[in-house]
């Protein structure tokens, strides 16, 4: 950031809030100072900051009163200012276009989607020779009380979708 010298007294003459002398602080931050107290901006933020930090019950009670207190306000947000909230989405998809932006899948990722879209692809196949409807099974289902399985293609494979309908995501045998 480019800050321009100006002087503590040409920056009360101007109206201003900050000024900026080219000095470091006592600290050693090289910031813009308030006009009022001469605190070096990066020192107060810092203080802020070890404030909220110290204070965290208060602050969160505060936040939460408040934004019970300005419901409609916070609920209207996106409807009043929504040109601002998707210009971040919008910049992301030009950057995209433009090939600024290149977003490549994990190697990992593009191996299973590779092999999950083969092993649909399987289950047309199955489907046309046998007459029967196949599903991509989870072998030990992704959300289960006891085990959590992974959706990676070593916990995949093809069962008839009446099957696949009756395990329900559970497991009905136990681990030996």
């Amino acid at each position: 950031m480019h800050l321009h010298i100006i002087a503590k007294k040409t920056a009360i003459e101007m109206g201003m809030r900050f000024y900026f002398t080219g000095i470091e602080c006592l600290h050693g931050h090289m910031a813009p100072r308030y006009v009022k107290t001469a605190a070096c901006l990066e020192c107060h933020a810092a203080r802020l900051s070890a404030w909220r930090a110290k204070n965290r019950d208060h602050v969160n009670a505060y936040n939460a009163t408040y934004q019970e207190e300005n419901r409609e306000y916070f609920r209207t947000w996106h409807s009043r200012n929504y040109e601002k909230s998707i210009a971040p989405k919008r910049r992301r998809q030009r950057m995209k276009m433009n090939g600024a932006l290149k977003i490549e899948d994990p190697v990992w990722q593009r191996i299973n989607k590779t092999r999950f879209k083969h092993l649909r692809q399987l289950a047309k196949q199955y489907e046309e020779w046998t007459g029967v409807k196949f599903e991509v099974d989870h072998i030990v289902p992704i959300l289960d009380e006891k085990v959590c399985g992974l959706h990676w293609y070593g916990n995949w494979q093809l069962i008839p979708m009446r099957l696949n309908r009756l395990k329900r995501g559970i497991i009905t045998h136990e681990a030996a």
